[in-house]
C-alpha cells in the first residue's frame, strides 16, 4: 500500500471535538490518518489503541463519544456524530464533505500553479523569438504610447504546452519572421492546435516543426500518412518543377499527336521545351 496523507483542516481546532479529552483528540486524529479513500478505518480497539498509543479502556470510550450525537457539531449530518461502526472497524460519516472541500481546494491551487506556469513559458518564448509577452505576435519594440489595453484585447497569448520545448518553438517563429511571415496571435493558435492533433494521432511535433524549417515552409504539415507516401505539401520550387515536368508531358503528347514526318514539327517542339526543361533541372 503506498503511504498517502491526510489533509487536516485547521478549523478542527475549533471544533467541539478538541473541547474533549487528550485521549479523545488523540483517537480522533488517529483515525484521521488512518481512514481509506472511502472514509474506512480497518481495525479492533486493541490495534487502534496500540496505533494511538491510548490505553483500551479510554479508546473504548473516545469511541463512543464520536459514535454519540453531538448537538453543538458544526456539522449536522448524522445528528453530529463523526464515526459508525462497521463490520470490521470505522466509517468516517464526514470524510465525504471535506475531501470535495479538499478536492476543490486543491483543483483551484492546482489551476493558479499551472497558469503561472503557463506565463512564465510564454514570457521566455517570448524573450528567445523577439516578440512581446503581452502580444507574441507584436514586436517588443513596439509604440510604448499604444493603448496597453487595446493591445492585449487585439492579441491572445498562446501559451506553449509542456510537450513542446520552447527553443524549438523560437526557431520556427524565428523561421517564419525570416520569411517575411511573422507570427500573429491568431496563426500561433492554430499552429498549436494542428501540432497537438498530430501528436494525438502519434506523429512527433517536433519532428513537423523541424522538417518545415528544413524545407522553408511557413506552416506545418503531416510528415507521410500510415501508408508511407510522400506529403503532398511542396515546397514553391517543388511546385514550379512538377508543373513543368506536367507542361513538357502535354507538349510530347500533341507533338506525337501532330507529327507526320520528322521535320515537320520537331524544331517548334524543341523551341517549347527549352525553358521548361531548364526549369525541370
Amino acid at each position: 500500500m503506498e503511504d498517502q496523507y491526510s489533509k487536516l483542516f485547521r478549523s478542527i481546532t475549533t471544533s467541539t471535538v478538541w473541547m474533549q479529552s487528550d485521549s479523545v483528540r488523540i483517537v480522533w486524529i488517529t483515525l484521521l490518518a488512518l481512514k481509506d479513500k472511502d472514509g474506512n478505518v480497518w481495525g479492533s480497539v486493541p490495534g487502534l489503541a496500540n496505533v494511538a498509543r491510548v490505553k483500551r479502556a479510554a479508546v473504548e470510550k473516545a469511541l463512543a463519544i464520536l459514535e454519540a450525537p453531538d448537538p453543538d457539531s458544526r456539522t449536522k449530518d448524522h445528528d453530529g456524530r463523526r464515526i459508525l461502526a462497521i463490520d470490521g472497524g470505522w466509517h468516517v460519516l464526514n470524510h465525504d464533505k471535506y475531501r470535495n472541500t479538499r478536492d476543490n481546494a486543491d483543483r483551484s491551487e492546482y489551476e493558479r500553479t499551472r497558469k503561472a506556469q503557463q506565463r512564465q513559458q510564454l514570457k521566455e518564448a517570448s524573450q528567445m523569438s523577439g516578440t512581446s509577452p503581452d502580444c507574441p505576435g507584436m514586436s517588443a519594440n513596439t509604440d510604448t504610447d499604444t493603448d496597453t489595453d487595446t493591445k492585449k484585447k487585439n492579441c491572445r497569448a498562446a501559451a506553449l504546452p509542456d510537450w513542446l520545448p520552447r527553443d524549438v518553438w523560437a526557431d520556427f517563429v524565428q523561421h517564419r519572421k525570416k520569411l517575411r511571415a511573422a507570427m500573429t496571435p491568431r496563426a500561433e493558435d492554430l499552429t498549436l492546435r494542428k501540432l497537438e492533433r498530430f501528436k494525438h494521432r502519434g506523429i512527433d511535433p517536433i519532428s513537423c516543426l523541424e522538417t518545415s524549417i528544413e524545407n522553408g515552409w511557413r506552416g506545418v504539415f503531416e510528415p507521410g500518412g500510415a501508408n508511407g507516401k510522400e506529403s503532398h505539401k511542396l515546397s514553391a520550387a517543388e511546385r514550379v518543377r512538377k508543373r513543368s515536368a506536367e507542361r513538357i508531358a502535354e507538349i510530347d503528347a500533341e507533338l506525337a499527336r501532330r507529327q507526320t514526318d520528322s521535320g515537320a514539327v520537331e524544331p517548334y517542339g524543341r523551341y517549347l521545351r527549352a525553358p521548361l526543361d531548364e526549369s525541370v533541372r
